[in-house]
């Protein structure tokens, strides 16, 4: 019969023929033979299934194969014997995929035989050698398809992981067929053999799914010259993703695994995102990279992004992967805040990607908005390039932009600094960025009066984007130090800036370095120092421009010499009022006038007030500005203050005021000399201010120095001070002389009016609204020691919608015109703070009072009159000033600078942990038996413990009193 069969297969008979003439061959096996001519039939048959050349002898071997053994079992389990199936599990042969398929089949006939369990215990030991030996994806998807109808001959015990094992390493090195026609086969194989491994897992403890990740993170970690271990993808799906936690905790801190190692492995997740199946691998990616930076591995983050954003871009093309690329893509950008380059990497594909989102698809539609809404917040990230930009912004002109807000926490969601994704908190480490995202200052010894001032005229946007806006500073050091100092603050991915040379270059001559100073008295030298400094270089550079035109007048000078009016500088512009004091003889009647600049508001506390002593307005007398006679009465100068040093009632900060402006009378030893009387007389001294600032300082004169007592003392008393603050003013050149006064003040609504106390009866002269921005809050007992810290928010208005819906919600009678987003700097340290925390900071801390407040104008007549939405009046928070090119490289410099020297701090603490945990193994060995007298305290020695400050500053002198903060 084997012979038959060989002759109809040589013979040259068209195929249907031959295909009939076997067929009734196979119908023959229903009869009964001898065992020598079924096992011949059957040999032959075999052969052909596995070793066939053309289809047609492939499937006729099967088709008479499974007809004679079924019709003659016990023939068969002669001839499937042991040997036989050794060969078939260890032979090469042509048609290798069917050799699982030959071996279902058989043993479904040889089930109730007595060779069955013999065969199912060598099928199970030979098992893991057949995958390891076979890494053709049709043979990988046949064989485990026989066995899930065999499931005894899975290997069982320890070899369960070793298979599994197997099973991944032969997924792993499946080639992807070039035939177009064959993918779609080759993917819903590939999908079986995961479905396969995944009831394998479901079935056994976590320890064989932890040991197979293993493997794969192995694989996919090995740098090899052909694509393998794509086909890995498949299995990203069926990852309990409740262990994924650990398991990239393990692989990321594990010491021996190297960062190339991470690199290529995560490169290579990151390209299974062409898998059409895969799922979750958005997930597994991203806590990668969270834990990376956790770890400090920027150099691995950097170059993974760098290299795979366009990939992952080009994902977000097609729906099926549109999720996860959209999660890997905004995490990697959003988190990438040190340089623009990856960013910039994929604008040239924006607007064809934007032109595609707009398809008419609900999937389609939600993507694109959170895309734009990416879009924004990483132009407002990276500013400073608006040709590349346009083109993004033209695409995008008709989707709403995000708030700022919304963009800040999108920021602050990714940033490697401030990850508080899952339980991350036990490793972030103290010296991270705080989740505010603000940097703080370095403390250089004893410098927190400087940097209170600093964080406070940060926050101050409009004086903050004039100062980052400056482009001419020849001869300008202190405005460039300063620039520098809030570039810094603004851009660097630093928790903290050492602001050394600002320092260097605004110290005031008599202040000591490394001891305690005022900081109202280096506020006011900084910006009077600002302001004639500006003064100088436009008088140079007319000088220069005089000289150059031979004293021709042109347009070009005329402009410098406006520009040369003190008015006009930038400290000026923002924080220069002018008040008018008028003396008056009350004898003649006669008036004398002066109107002098200011920068800050001195303000006496009324009931301290007398005459026979001066007080020294912030802990200083120079050259302070409508200095009063007034002395602050003396407080306990002991390092602790008792509650009766402190009066229950508080004043009001309007109070201040408007005790400042009150008339005062000159009688007795405080006469004045009348030029038309000849000779000392009575008189009244009253103040006005004429102009008010954009942004109003004021100090309150909680300083003194009492000449009979020769000590320095501080006023405890609690002042309040409003969140809104009406100022008594008479803006003559500020005025819009188009508004009556009365019709001014109706540009409020009459609830706002009400609650600000602003009404027709008593709007005599301009009432000016300024909100509270900044408060400087002095720790301690004198000006000499103690401690300084801010609280700020930025100058952002809210509608005046806004601000009424508030009031009608709230049962206090304050009104607040800006965004109530406060942060407390405190030197190195930023947190996030409220008014309430503040506004009751001395009823909390005794010592702790407020000193310095800034508050910031709302304008009315150049906002509502005109019609223009309160949020569009202040510069928003965002990093939207164009910076000098140079400045900007520098930062972005030491930001690349400062992820290496996180990376390589990480790595020596890493190693230092390894030393001490392997040292601490050695002398457990020796001393497990032994037990000495341990005491139980711990001994530092004479330099035990630890002391503020830094090292490192050899150009700066940080000696002085170490006994404030």
């Amino acid at each position: 019969m084997d012979r038959i069969l060989q002759g109809i297969i040589i013979s040259n008979h068209p195929d249907p023929m031959k295909r009939q003439l076997i067929e009734k061959i196979a119908q023959k096996g229903q009869e009964k033979h001898p065992p020598n001519v079924v096992r011949s039939v059957l040999e032959i048959c075999a052969d052909w299934f596995l070793d066939g050349t053309c289809e047609l002898t492939v499937a006729s071997g099967l088709q008479v194969y499974l007809q004679w053994s079924q019709h003659d079992v016990s023939t068969l389990e002669t001839f499937f014997d042991r040997e036989f199936l050794l060969n078939l599990l260890e032979k090469k042969y042509r048609n290798m995929a069917n050799v699982p398929i030959l071996l279902q089949e058989s043993l479904r006939l040889l089930q109730k035989t007595a060779t069955f369990q013999s065969h199912v215990q060598v099928i199970q030991a030979k098992a893991i050698k057949y995958m390891e030996d076979h890494v053709e994806m049709k043979c990988l998807r046949n064989f485990t398809m026989f066995l899930e109808e065999f499931r005894d001959c899975i290997p069982s015990g320890d070899f369960t992981s070793r298979f599994c094992i197997a099973i991944i390493n032969a997924l792993a090195h499946c080639s992807v067929p070039e035939d177009e026609n064959c993918i779609l086969q080759f993917v819903q194989d590939a999908n079986a053999v995961a479905e396969f491994l995944h009831k394998i897992w479901s079935n056994m403890d976590r320890s064989v799914i932890l040991d197979s990740l293993r493997a794969i993170f192995t694989l996919i970690s090995l740098e090899d010259e052909v694509e393998s271990s794509f086909c890995l993808g498949v299995l990203v799906r069926y990852i309990p993703m409740e262990i994924a936690n650990e398991v990239v905790e393990n692989a990321v801190t594990d010491p021996v695994v190297e960062d190339t190692s991470i690199t290529l492995a995560l490169q290579k997740m990151i390209d299974w995102l062409a898998w059409p199946t895969v799922k979750n691998i958005d997930k597994w990616v991203i806590a990668f990279l969270k834990e990376l930076a956790l770890a400090k591995k920027y150099s691995v983050l950097t170059t993974v992004t760098e290299e795979k954003i366009d990939l992952v871009v080009e994902k977000f093309r097609y729906p099926v992967a549109r999720e996860a690329s959209f999660n890997i893509m905004s995490y990697m950008l959003l988190s990438f805040q040190h340089s623009p380059d990856p960013f910039h990497k994929i604008l040239r594909d924006v607007p064809d990607l934007i032109k595609l989102l707009k398809e008419d698809t609900e999937d389609s539609k939600h993507h694109l908005e959170k895309f734009v809404e990416l879009l924004h917040c990483l132009m407002q990230l990276h500013t400073g390039f608006p040709d590349l930009y346009d083109p993004v912004f033209e695409a995008i002109k008709e989707f709403p932009v995000p708030s700022g807000s919304t963009i800040k926490e999108k920021l602050a969601e990714s940033s490697w600094h401030t990850n508080s994704s899952r339980d991350f908190s036990s490793h972030i480490s103290v010296s991270e960025k705080s989740e505010t995202g603000k940097t703080g200052l370095f403390n250089l010894g004893n410098t927190c009066y400087m940097n209170s001032v600093l964080q406070a005229l940060f926050m101050c946007n409009r004086f903050q984007e004039r100062v980052l806006t400056q482009t001419s500073l020849l001869n300008q050091e202190l405005m460039n130090r300063l620039q520098e100092t809030f570039a810094f603050l603004k851009l660097s991915q630093r928790p903290s800036f050492s602001a050394v040379s600002f320092l260097q270059a605004s110290r005031p001559p008599w202040f000591t370095a490394g001891f305690q100073q005022d900081c109202s008295e280096f506020l006011k030298y900084l910006l009077d120092q600002l302001h004639e400094q500006e003064k100088q270089s436009r008088k140079k550079a007319l000088k220069s421009s005089s000289k150059t035109k031979l004293g021709k007048k042109s347009k070009d000078e005329k402009g410098l010499k406006d520009q040369s009016d003190e008015s006009s500088t930038l400290v000026q512009k923002t924080y220069g009022g002018q008040i008018c004091s008028t003396l008056k003889c009350l004898n003649c009647k006669t008036e004398s006038s002066r109107t002098e600049c200011f920068y800050d508001i001195p303000l006496a506390f009324p009931e301290y007030e007398q005459t026979s002593h001066k007080s020294l307005a912030g802990g200083n007398a120079k050259d302070h500005h409508f200095e009063r006679n007034v002395t602050i009465q003396e407080s306990s100068v002991d390092d602790e203050v008792s509650v009766s040093a402190i009066p229950e009632t508080s004043l009001r900060l309007d109070s201040l005021i408007s005790h400042f402006l009150q008339p005062e009378k000159l009688t007795d030893d405080n006469k004045y000399h009348c030029d038309k009387c000849r000779g000392l007389q009575e008189g009244e001294r009253m103040m006005k201010i004429t102009r008010s600032p954009e942004y109003l300082i004021l100090t309150l004169l909680r300083f003194s120095f009492d000449t009979k007592s020769q000590t320095r003392s501080k006023i405890f008393r609690e002042v309040k001070y409003p969140k809104t603050l009406i100022l008594p003013s008479e803006n003559s050149t500020n005025a819009d002389p188009k508004l009556p006064q009365s019709k001014k003040q109706r540009i409020l609504p009459p609830k706002l009016l009400q609650k600000l106390y602003i009404s027709e009866e008593n709007s005599s002269g301009d009432k000016d609204i300024y909100s509270l921005c900044a408060v400087v809050v002095h720790s301690g007992t004198s000006s000499e020691c103690g401690h300084y810290y801010c609280y700020a928010r930025h100058t952002l208005l809210k509608s005046i919608q806004t601000v009424c819906e508030e009031v009608d919600r709230s049962e206090s009678q304050e009104v607040d015109f800006l965004k109530d987003r406060w942060y407390l700097f405190n030197d190195s340290r930023v947190s996030f703070a409220d008014y309430t925390s503040f506004s009751t900071v001395t009823k909390r801390f005794r010592k702790d009072t407020p000193y310095v407040l800034i508050y910031h104008k709302i304008d009315l007549d150049s906002t509502q009159v005109a019609g223009i939405a309160f949020s569009q009046c202040v510069s928003s928070t965002s990093v939207d000033h164009p910076i000098r090119h140079e400045l900007r490289v520098a930062i972005s410099k030491d930001n690349a600078l400062y992820l290496q020297e996180e990376e390589q701090a990480a790595k020596a603490k890493a190693e230092r942990r390894k030393r001490t945990s392997s040292i601490s193994s050695t002398i457990s060995q020796y001393t497990s038996n032994w037990h000495g007298d341990d005491d139980d305290d711990d001994h530092q020695g004479p330099m035990g413990g630890s002391c503020g400050g830094g090292g490192g500053l050899s150009n700066l002198d940080t000696s002085g009193s170490r006994f404030v903060f």
